[in-house]
């Protein structure tokens, strides 16, 4: 009977329930859940929430391209704001344990919190050089990468000009934000 099949399906293949319904949240819990989305940078999960909120944000791509929207509207300065928020990549704010949870995870990922004393040496000079020539930190979405590919692609970008490396750090804080979305969303 077709009752029968129905409730075996419903028994043993339930339908999967979204947790998380990010257009039925009001705007305090919007922020809370996504506030860090591109790193404390949390006026631009309003501006997300003000200007980009519709059911199509239910789903992942949907939010994803409504906050790279956002982002990708945003003036220079602003964009900048935003990269300076980012952590020195195995700095100091990793030491004294000031990152923050999304960045502490990202960067454990990556081997960042085992790095010997040279290597650490090695990470603070390569951010010194970096910040000091292009005014923002080295940034890359480094989930799924090791130690050895960051320092290749840290010492490949630092002889970037100062626009094609603007643009390829808005690129990668991009990325991290498409990375963290998707991990909230599965929580």
């Amino acid at each position: 009977k077709r009752i029968d099949i129905a409730n075996h399906w419903k028994k043993y293949h339930p339908p999967k329930v979204k947790k998380i319904v990010p257009f039925n949240l009001n705007k305090d819990a919007f922020l809370e859940l996504f506030g860090n989305v591109f790193e404390n940078s949390e006026w631009l999960t309003e501006q997300v929430f003000e200007y980009e909120i519709s059911p199509i944000m239910n789903d992942p791509m949907g939010l994803q391209n409504a906050f790279l929207l956002q982002f990708r509207l945003s003036s220079r300065k602003a964009k900048m704001r935003v990269l300076l928020e980012h952590p020195d990549l195995a700095g100091k704010l990793r030491v004294n344990s000031s990152l923050t949870k999304d960045s502490k995870k990202e960067q454990k990922s990556a081997g960042l919190n085992n790095l010997t004393p040279s290597e650490v040496k090695v990470f603070a000079d390569l951010n010194q050089n970096y910040t000091r020539k292009f005014k923002h930190p080295f940034i890359k979405a480094v989930s799924g990468a090791n130690k050895s590919q960051i320092l290749t692609e840290f010492k490949k970008r630092i002889k970037n000009t100062l626009e094609e490396e603007f643009d390829l750090a808005c690129k990668e804080v991009e990325k991290i934000a498409c990375i963290r979305i998707n991990q909230i969303l599965k929580e």
